[in-house]
């Protein structure tokens, strides 16, 4: 429990190359670092772009099948509403022209009448009663039928 820590081994001091070496080392890192994050952030930014421009489109789309359906029914109405009023008039003429027609003065011709003859049925067959049949078991049977033979 009271082990002594292992001591390090010391390092040797840094050479002022070496120290110029590694901070020039960061500097790069840092750089690089932050190029790499402004392309993802460029990437983020279109793809959000884009993901925008998908949504509009749909809205767009949808707006206009909106409308081509709306101006569908209008038309559909229109056309209802002049079909109504062409069987309004129609029934308007039809109505004159059943006021219209003279009484006819003579009787009317008569039309000789043909007498159908209805075929004659035949009497309905008595209903028969199905002979009964005696149902005979199979499917049990005892364990000894085997022997019997």
């Amino acid at each position: 429990m009271g082990e002594p820590k292992k001591q390090r081994k010391k390092r040797p001091p840094l050479t002022e190359e070496r120290k110029a070496q590694l901070l020039a080392n960061l500097e790069k890192g840092r750089l690089k670092a932050m190029e790499n994050r402004k392309k993802k952030a460029q990437v983020k930014k279109i793809i959000k772009k884009k993901k925008e421009e998908e949504m509009d489109t749909l809205i767009q789309e949808d707006l206009v099948a909106k409308k081509t359906q709306a101006s569908e029914k209008n038309k559909l109405r229109e056309d209802l509403d002049e079909m109504k009023l062409m069987m309004k008039n129609l029934m308007e003429e039809n109505k004159k022209l059943k006021s219209s027609k003279p009484a006819p003065a003579s009787a009317p011709a008569t039309l000789p009448v043909i007498k159908e003859e209805k075929p004659q049925e035949p009497p309905a067959p008595v209903a028969q009663v199905p002979q009964r049949r005696n149902h005979i078991s199979k499917g049990i049977k005892s364990r000894w039928d085997k022997y019997k033979n």
